[in-house]
């Protein structure tokens, strides 16, 4: 990884660096369905692949970032993009 965040072609974000560079204290891991989980940390809760389940209650007041690894019918769905109504912070 550079100082730029590269790795492997893809873009981790700021939220995602902070994490690894400050250590997080607190992770809770939530499988909502088929590929579909939820990590949250302490500032921060990462969400992949959601495409269909209940998601579970998200804080807030932590940051949100969605992971799509690829573009299938059951690893994503635009419907997540609605996530920004309802979160002030998604990536």
């Amino acid at each position: 990884m550079n100082r730029a965040g590269i790795r492997r072609g893809g873009i981790l974000c700021r939220t995602c660096l902070r994490a690894l560079a400050e250590g997080e204290t607190f992770m809770k891991i939530t499988y909502i369905h088929h590929s579909c989980f939820s990590v949250e940390l302490d500032r921060a809760v990462f969400l992949f692949d959601y495409f269909e389940g209940e998601l579970p209650a998200l804080p807030r007041e932590k940051e949100l970032v969605v992971f799509a690894s690829h573009k299938h019918h059951d690893h994503f769905d635009r419907a997540v993009f609605r996530l920004a109504e309802e979160y002030p912070a998604v990536w």
